[in-house]
């Protein structure tokens, strides 16, 4: 029996990625072609603090993928937000769809925070363990 993981290390990095953003387990399986229970593994190791263990197999350039897609999510996030915030798009915008965009932004930023001190290793302020 093999031991090679059955999911590239880029396609891993960004379904973890989406996880950490708050995407859904089921969207995230659906998106990256993996099953539920893959994607719900992955999660459960990010909530225990054990990101190690999501690159068995991989040859080193997991962390990199990771961050390199987490990034890109975070900054079109960001630039969606900004986007958001000036006056005459809101005006320009239902209350609803405002509400919408907000309350998703609001929902993916609290799953990151979640999330987040599995993957930067449980760091307090200022970065140190």
């Amino acid at each position: 029996m093999s031991t090679k993981a059955p999911y590239g290390e880029e396609k891993k990095a960004a379904a973890i990625a989406a996880l950490l953003v708050g995407r859904r387990v089921g969207q995230v399986a659906r998106a990256h072609g993996v099953p539920e229970g893959t994607v719900k593994s992955w999660r459960h190791r990010l909530k225990n603090g054990r990101v190690a263990t999501l690159r068995k197999g991989a040859k080193g350039a997991f962390g990199a993928l990771l961050m390199e897609h987490l990034e890109a999510t975070l900054l079109s996030l960001i630039a969606q937000s900004r986007h958001l915030s000036d006056p005459d798009v809101l005006r320009g915008m239902r209350a609803g769809e405002a509400g919408v965009f907000f309350g998703t932004l609001f929902d993916r930023t609290m799953r990151m925070l979640e999330l987040a001190p599995a993957l930067l290793g449980d760091r307090g302020e200022g970065g140190r363990r």
